[in-house]
Order: C-alpha cells, then sequence, then structure tokens
C-alpha cells in the first residue's frame, strides 16, 4: 500500500435520476475494494440534508503529512459548495471531479466554477474519448483532462456462451434521441429479407429526445408510433417491458447481438453497451459519441442531415441486420477485462494519482458563447438552429467531435 497517498470519495445517498448512474456507482464499491489495496480510502456519505455533516467529515479526513484526494464521485453532485467550505485546505488537497455529460446541461454549475474552482489542484475526468474532444472546448486548460470508463458490475462478467443465434437486443430509453423508431422501421425491412432475425426491445418510454433543439416528440406520440411498428414486424420484434437491473445480465447474454442507433446529445459513453460486451453480446452501434471508444463494435456512421439534426446511415444498419457480422467471443472478454471491469476503472485512478498535478484557470469563451445561447432559449440552446448560423454553427462544433463524419 501507498501510505503517502489518501483518496477521500464522497458519494451521495439520495437517488439519481439515470437509473444508469446507479448501476455505475454500485459497481464503484468494487472499484473502491480495489484501490484500498493500494491507497488509504475514506468513503464519505452525502445529501443536501447531510452537507454540513460531510463537509465537517472530509476536514477531518485530510491529513497534511499525507498527499490528499478528495472524489466528487457521485453523477451531478454539485462540488462548488463544498469548495467554499474547504477553501482553506486549498494547497493540501487536489480535486477529482467527474465531468461526463453534465457540462452542457448543468450551466450554472460550470459557470460558478469559474471562479470557485480556479486555483485548486485538479483533474476532470470524463468517460470517452468524444467527452474529451467536447470539454475541451469548454474549459481554458486542458491539461485537466483524464478518460476513466465507468465501470462495469462483475455479474456483467459472463463466461458461459448461452446466445440465441441471431437474436438482437436493444435495452435503454425509449426515445426520439435514441432513434428506436427508426431503427425498429428499418429491423422490419431487414426481417423482410432475412426471416431468421429477431428485436427484443426493453425500456422505458421517455420523451427525453433532441431536447435542445425544437425536435421534440411527446412520450405519448412516441408509445403510439412505436406500437405500430411492433404491429406491423409481425412478431419479428418484441416488447419486453422494463427490466430491472439484477435480470439484465441474463437478458444480455441470452441474446447474440446488442444494437442501439442513438444520437441523443449526452450520449458520453453507453453503459448499455459495455454491459452487453461483457455478457458475451456483440454490439452493433452508432458511431456517436462514446460509443466511437468501443473499437471491437460495429460503428454505423452518423451524418448531420439537412433538418440540422444527426442520423445514422440506414445502408449499413440494413446490412448489419440482414448478414450479422461474426465475432470472437474470447476478443469480446478480452476487451471487456482490459477496459471495463472494475479492476482497469481502479488502475486508470490510481495512475492519475501520479501524474503532475495541474490548477484549473476558468472555463473557456466558447463555454460563454453557449451558455448565452442556453439562457437565451431557457434550456434549448439549438432552437433557433434553422434560421440561425451561428447557432447552427454552435451546434455542429459542440459536438464535432460526437460525429467523425460531420
Amino acid at each position: 500500500m501507498n501510505v503517502n497517498k489518501k483518496i477521500i470519495i464522497v458519494k451521495k445517498i439520495d437517488d439519481r435520476y439515470w437509473k444508469s448512474c446507479d448501476e455505475i456507482e454500485q459497481a464503484y464499491d468494487d472499484v473502491i475494494d480495489q484501490l484500498k489495496r493500494q491507497i488509504s480510502v475514506e468513503l464519505i456519505h452525502t445529501s443536501s440534508e447531510l452537507f454540513n455533516q460531510s463537509v465537517d467529515k472530509i476536514k477531518s479526513s485530510i491529513d497534511t503529512e499525507m498527499d490528499n484526494f478528495i472524489y466528487f464521485l457521485s453523477h451531478n453532485l454539485n462540488f462548488n459548495p463544498y469548495l467554499h467550505k474547504l477553501s482553506k485546505y486549498k494547497a493540501d488537497v487536489t480535486l477529482l471531479i467527474p465531468v461526463y455529460g453534465d457540462m452542457t446541461i448543468q450551466i450554472n454549475r460550470w459557470a460558478q466554477a469559474h471562479h470557485t474552482l480556479r486555483g485548486w489542484k485538479t483533474y476532470l475526468l470524463v468517460s470517452s474519448s468524444a467527452s474529451k474532444g467536447q470539454i475541451e472546448k469548454f474549459i481554458q486548460n486542458r491539461a485537466l483532462l483524464n478518460i476513466v470508463h465507468p465501470p462495469v458490475s462483475d455479474r456483467y462478467f459472463n463466461q458461459n456462451i448461452i446466445s440465441e443465434k441471431n437474436t438482437f437486443l436493444y435495452a435503454g430509453r425509449i426515445s426520439y434521441g435514441k432513434n428506436i423508431l427508426q431503427m425498429m422501421n428499418t429491423f422490419i425491412k431487414a426481417s423482410q429479407i432475412n426471416p431468421s432475425i429477431s428485436l427484443s426491445i426493453c425500456g422505458d418510454f421517455d420523451s427525453i429526445g433532441f431536447r435542445f433543439t425544437k425536435y421534440r416528440f411527446s412520450r405519448e406520440y412516441i408509445k403510439k408510433e412505436f406500437f405500430k411498428l411492433i404491429d406491423a414486424s409481425k412478431g419479428k420484434i418484441r416488447y419486453l417491458g422494463f427490466i430491472p437491473m439484477d435480470q439484465m445480465p441474463a437478458l444480455y447474454a441470452k441474446h447474440q447481438y446488442f444494437v442501439s442507433m442513438s444520437t441523443y446529445q449526452d450520449e458520453d459513453y453507453g453503459l448499455a453497451v459495455a454491459q452487453s460486451i461483457c455478457s458475451s453480446c456483440y454490439p452493433i452501434v452508432s458511431a456517436w459519441g462514446g460509443y466511437r471508444d468501443f473499437i471491437l463494435a460495429t460503428l454505423v456512421d452518423v451524418k448531420y442531415t439537412k433538418n440540422h439534426s444527426f442520423g445514422f446511415d440506414e445502408k449499413s444498419l440494413l446490412k448489419a441486420f440482414c448478414s450479422p457480422p461474426n465475432f470472437s467471443y474470447e476478443r469480446l472478454l478480452g476487451f471487456a477485462s482490459k477496459y471495463l471491469s472494475t479492476k482497469s476503472t481502479a488502475n486508470s485512478i490510481l495512475s492519475i494519482l501520479k501524474k503532475e498535478k495541474v490548477r484549473y484557470e476558468g472555463q473557456s469563451e466558447f463555454f460563454f458563447r453557449y451558455r448565452l445561447a442556453y439562457k437565451k432559449n431557457k434550456g434549448q440552446p439549438y432552437l433557433d438552429v434553422a434560421e440561425d448560423s451561428d447557432i447552427a454553427s454552435l451546434f455542429k462544433e459542440v459536438y464535432s467531435s460526437y460525429c467523425a463524419s460531420c
């Protein structure tokens, strides 16, 4: 154990909006066990009600004789109030702050961080190269950024191959931003060419889609159109409803392929894709955002469309459905172990703790340009994307790292 380093992990105990965030944080329990073998670790639980108590615990945990790190682990945990209370420890502490998809949404938090976080020794953690490319535009000092793939729980690592041939699975939110209706329509065309294929879909209906633009669709509309396509598939597509997380490993393992054509604006990682790989289920996914880091997957091209949105190349997906790609189970599991396991996440964090420390210098001019559009349009920064060339340019620049051909 390295007795000179101490990491204080601050974790929220209240529920997160996204189920995937809860899943990731549960997997971090095993990451913490891995870290404890190498360095001193203290876990502090917090919530809005426990704020003062958790600040006091952090203060008492800081050992001025050690190299101290504070890791604000939980998704959307606002670190700014903590920094105000801990300002006198600035010289003694290095911060680890996960960004993931929230810098495009939590605008006020990061505008405040422009002042409160300035001068702190900081590592910003992102989940993919696409996310890194995006956040580089929003901050002044790119040297802060480090890629840490969120861990997949050990229960997803399946060595027993039980998948049924030519079976496809989509797991996640059923929303317009996930391009679920377009994907189903393509699958119906493919099933008429290759009747041996089938598609299972599980998840909740969600109106959140391209919420940053004028392209918005109600939950009721999506649900109505979804079941029209279920009927049109003549039994080739089946809806399984919402499946509890503890049943998901077996569901992935039962299917041969995982498919998602998402171009959702904050698809900065893709936990469902990672879980499918660990469960020996091969991914066929859009070449969008964090999905692009799954280099062993079949990536379907994404293009910037004439109506100022992002869409997948239907011909490529049709080909993948009609003639499913061959793959190696051994390669899937090797990739999972190397990049997606709790051990690999722990090793990534440990390697970051050894890096040269860099101080946070604030947000970039580009961030404040984005923030102005966000505030002007009340949370829809690209509302005028079709009419305003400046907004169209902003839209493409924010997502330039998400889309290789855009």
